[in-house]
């Protein structure tokens, strides 16, 4: 039976946070923007005695550049990373992608943190992470911290690789990683809140007109987003050009093929693969060579 009640702390530095931790005779839960944690307390999936609330952990608020690398922290919501002006230099797949989740209400809350953690297979976020190459920051109780791919991070269907007693605290990725073009679409329900049903995200590296490196990751197929490995490499060696949509629609629809044939969705998906690769391409943002 769930719990009406629960003891709930609110630190403000990750110094507080990790000694509420330690003093907790229970295993607590990490609350950030609550938009998931809420919906499985209330379903009784979970049913904590002791919650840490972390979403005004200063050490994880935030977005900044260092040398090489655009760091997130995990307690940053939605609607921050949309307007960012680093971001809307250098990842416009994050951009897109964050202004795409849910309602105004939800970006305002949810966090790029508890997105992964989450791990849902519709994941926006996690989709154009991984279309970045991008990494998480994890803390242990000991203060251990340790770094893990977003694809490798994201295990299953809400379910992470997260080791017990550990903690997202920062997201990153490198510069190299934006190349020269990225960007994000999805199709989803028309709907306020509208849950993905396939969403994809992309980054290429062109010189002349002609694809020299591509990452191009796709999720809501699977038990987990992915990098389309076989189709990443295919577009190395093609041009910019009118025919590029009609080559990733066909390789596209492959990888539907495979990945969901005899499931009730695939032949909705096979096609509407095609309208998620002509969005995608049509929402591919140039990173200015200057500015890398």
């Amino acid at each position: 039976m769930r719990k009406d009640s629960f003891h709930v702390h609110h630190p403000v530095d990750l110094e507080e946070a990790l000694k509420k931790w330690n003093e907790s005779t229970f295993d607590p839960v990490f609350l950030a923007g609550g938009t998931d944690w809420v919906l499985k307390w209330r379903q009784g999936e979970i049913d904590p005695l002791v919650v840490i609330d972390i979403s005004h952990v200063k050490e994880l608020k935030g977005i900044r550049e260092e040398e090489d690398r655009i760091v997130l922290g995990a307690a940053t919501t939605f609607d921050e990373l949309s307007l960012h002006p680093l971001l809307n230099k250098y990842a416009m797949v994050l951009v897109q992608a964050a202004k795409s989740v849910g309602s105004t209400q939800i970006r305002n809350m949810a966090t790029i943190g508890g997105n992964v953690a989450n791990a849902a297979p519709c994941a926006d976020s996690v989709t154009a992470l991984i279309a970045l190459d991008a990494k998480a920051c994890i803390i242990n109780q000991e203060k251990r911290i340790r770094e893990a791919f977003i694809k490798d991070l994201v295990q299953d269907k809400h379910q992470d690789r997260l080791r017990e007693k550990e903690l997202i605290i920062e997201i990153f990725f490198e510069k190299e990683a934006v190349m020269t073009f990225n960007g994000f679409a999805k199709i989803g329900d028309r709907s306020t809140v509208t849950i993905s049903k396939l969403n994809a995200g992309i980054a290429l590296k062109c010189e002349n007109g002609l694809i020299k490196k591509a990452q191009i990751a796709l999720g809501a197929l699977a038990p987990k987003a992915f990098v389309a490995e076989g189709l990443s490499h295919a577009l190395v060696g093609k041009r910019m050009d009118g025919r590029l949509i009609s080559f990733l629609q066909e390789e596209a629809v492959t990888i539907v093929d495979q990945s969901i044939k005899g499931r009730k969705s695939h032949p909705y998906k096979r096609e509407a693969v095609k309208g998620l690769m002509d969005d995608l391409i049509a929402n591919l943002v140039e990173v200015k060579a200057d500015e890398i």
